[in-house]
């Protein structure tokens, strides 16, 4: 997507990964702070409610969707 700050246009890339983890630890990995300063866990309803853009809900959904219907590990 793209906006505009102090009259220049801003293109950003965001990219989405969808993860299993069996730790809830709530510190970024070293390797990812640059990035990813800080991590929060949330349930579905708690994030939906956090995200603001269409689409983002829209990526939300087909995650959730895909993790409450995907064969048992």
């Amino acid at each position: 997507y793209s906006f505009e700050e102090e009259n220049k246009k801003i293109n950003k890339t965001v990219v989405y990964f969808l993860g299993i983890t069996k730790n809830k630890k709530t510190t970024t990995p070293k390797n990812f702070q640059a990035e990813i300063p800080k991590i929060k866990w949330a349930n579905y309803k708690s994030t939906n409610k956090l995200l603001t853009h269409k689409e983002a809900k829209k990526i939300l959904q087909q995650a959730n969707e895909y993790l409450i219907t995907r064969p048992a590990e």
